[in-house]
């Protein structure tokens, strides 16, 4: 607030411009496919985000990101269904949280199956 201010344009100006140099803004999620180091329950599908997550800060405080991924072990899930979230935080703040999805791959079936199939379909 700058009540009272001779110049407040100018020292609103000066403070954006400032700060506009001092931070920066960091992707710190792309919309997509995640990889979850050591994630063994969704091992057969893809885990993915549907929204990137940018954020304006220091360069000190850039290594201080932490991304948690906290997922359900649903026993039954279908493709596009919400299996957990991931949650950013800068230390203990936390600055964000999107839903984390299944894309569930369909298995080609290879030669042999497809013959399988033709035969058992004869009878």
């Amino acid at each position: 607030v700058s009540l009272n201010d001779g110049n407040d344009f100018k020292d609103h100006l000066d403070l954006y411009e400032k700060y506009f140099k001092i931070y920066k803004g960091y992707n710190i999620l792309k919309k997509g496919n995640i990889n979850i180091t050591d994630e063994k329950y969704y091992k057969n599908n893809d885990l993915y985000i549907k929204n990137d997550f940018t954020y304006p800060l220091l360069e000190t405080e850039k290594n201080n990101i932490i991304l948690k991924f906290e997922l359900e072990k649903k026993k039954e899930y279908k493709d596009g269904d919400v299996v957990g979230k991931v949650i950013v935080s800068l230390g203990k703040e936390k600055l964000y949280e999107d839903d984390v999805y299944v894309n569930i791959e369909k298995k080609k079936k290879n030669l042999w199956d497809k013959i399988k199939d033709w035969f058992s379909n004869l009878w």
